[in-house]
């Protein structure tokens, strides 16, 4: 018996579909079709913070004390509010995603210690970001 190898015949590689990476995420198996084909780690809706975040959710601008402003209390707690918004819209569309979830508690956490210091320090400036924000409390 005369055993010859076969040539090896090479398969093209699959085009990239851009269709994906412009649509948002609908379910975790169009994530995983995204990130397959456009290279990319995570789903297309959540690896571009910058595009996500620039909803506009919150206005930062308003709560900045002046231009250079990204420490104080309500522009920390505007720019919270507009993450905690964004992850839990995510959460909606991918429910067993536990690291989203302990990381949306741990933001939720870390805003309610900041409103607790607002309130002690400036009673109005918390009355003011409480009723612009629309947060509950």
């Amino acid at each position: 018996m005369d055993h010859q190898k076969k040539p090896i015949t090479r398969i093209a590689p699959l085009p990239r579909l851009a269709f994906f990476a412009e649509k948002p995420c609908q379910s975790p198996k169009t994530c995983f079709l995204s990130c397959a084909f456009t290279g990319q780690n995570g789903h297309n809706g959540c690896t571009e913070p910058n595009k996500i975040m620039s909803e506009n959710t919150v206005n930062l601008a308003e709560y900045k004390q002046h231009e250079k402003d990204t420490g104080s209390a309500q522009y920390q707690i505007a720019l919270m509010t507009q993450r905690i918004a964004h992850l839990t819209s995510h959460l909606g569309l991918h429910k067993k995603d536990n690291s989203s979830r302990r990381g949306l508690l741990k933001l939720v956490a870390q805003r309610r210690k900041l409103l607790n210091y607002l309130k002690a320090s400036s009673e109005e400036s918390y009355q003011k970001i409480i009723a612009s924000l629309g947060l509950r409390r």
